[in-house]
């Protein structure tokens, strides 16, 4: 079984809109997902480079890894060059930095 179906859902897709990315129709993409039609090696790199995912993740090659949407990768770019940038400030007012577990919020608290 491969992670089509999953990485689909997760990004907000309908089979009817891949079919349509990958020129085939909605009926052969389901059968992809379903894996009664094969994934050609065209198609799993056009997938991969979609999900920002490698090729055996698509295949399910291996058990463990972490996927997140196109949007959460952006947030956590945007995160880690805040927190460069906090860290070369190193700034002594700064006593907090409070991050909400969904990357959506982040707040920098001063010291008064």
């Amino acid at each position: 079984m491969n992670n089509l179906k999953k990485l689909r859902k997760l990004n907000n897709y309908t089979q009817k809109q891949l079919g349509d990315f990958l020129n085939t129709t909605q009926t052969n993409y389901s059968k992809l997902e379903l894996g009664k039609i094969a994934l050609t090696e065209d198609l799993i790199l056009k997938l991969a480079k979609l999900y920002n995912v490698s090729p055996n993740y698509i295949l399910n090659s291996y058990e463990e890894e972490i996927v997140i949407t196109k949007e959460q990768y952006k947030k956590l770019v945007e995160l880690k060059n805040l927190i460069s940038e906090i860290e070369e400030t190193n700034d002594k007012n700064i006593n907090n930095v409070n991050i909400e577990q969904n990357f959506g919020i982040i707040n920098i608290k001063n010291k008064d």
